[in-house]
């Protein structure tokens, strides 16, 4: 909370952060990634903004982790969405724009109002797996939909009035500008 950081494996070794997860088609995220935890009591307790100390301290070891790595803004992403469903960490009030605004991270202000019409799940499929994301097989209102709506949401809207409420067009319509924006770069193949 203090903004100390601790490395706990070494960024040129593999750490087992991710668990089971996908992103841009690889299965195995642990042998592609760094991970990064960051203390928080999250959304099971008293889940609370990052404090200043904190951001201040991930954009220090993000900025240096770029130069030594190579890594792009917009392939800083959360473990909700490596695992829809399964994590949810680091949520949705971790500062993005913040992250963003110091060229670690990518960000786009949401809309500030929801539509009343809802969204096209196939066409919320496709945006999703432009991002980066796995999506659900079947684009029904289930499980895995609400997962992956939830994971887009938690790092996408971050505390907007989108956030919390099933799809909407507007919401639709932000995951497809991102995609647009930043579609993942694919290719590595599956690990």
């Amino acid at each position: 909370i203090e903004g100390t950081t601790t490395a706990m494996v070494q960024e040129d070794m593999r750490a087992w952060h991710a668990g089971l997860s996908h992103w841009a088609g690889i299965n195995d995220i642990n042998s592609w990634s760094i991970g990064i935890e960051i203390a928080n009591p999250g959304h099971l307790l008293d889940y609370t903004p990052f404090p200043d100390a904190q951001m201040t301290a991930l954009e220090y070891l993000l900025s240096g982790m770029q130069e030594r790595w190579h890594v792009n803004p917009q392939d800083v992403i959360s473990h909700a969405c490596i695992a829809p469903g399964r994590k949810v960490d680091p949520g949705e009030k971790l500062d993005w724009r913040r992250l963003a605004c110091a060229g670690l991270a990518v960000w786009l202000d949401p809309p500030l109002e929801r539509s009343a019409i809802p969204a096209d799940l196939t066409a919320l499929c496709c945006a999703a797996a432009r991002l980066g994301y796995q999506v659900p097989d079947e684009p029904v209102w289930d499980l895995p939909m609400k997962a992956l709506w939830r994971s887009l949401s938690m790092r996408w809207l971050g505390p907007s009035p989108l956030f919390g409420h099933p799809p909407c067009k507007t919401g639709l319509a932000h995951v497809e500008k991102l995609a647009d924006r930043w579609p993942v770069q694919r290719g590595l193949g599956d690990v």
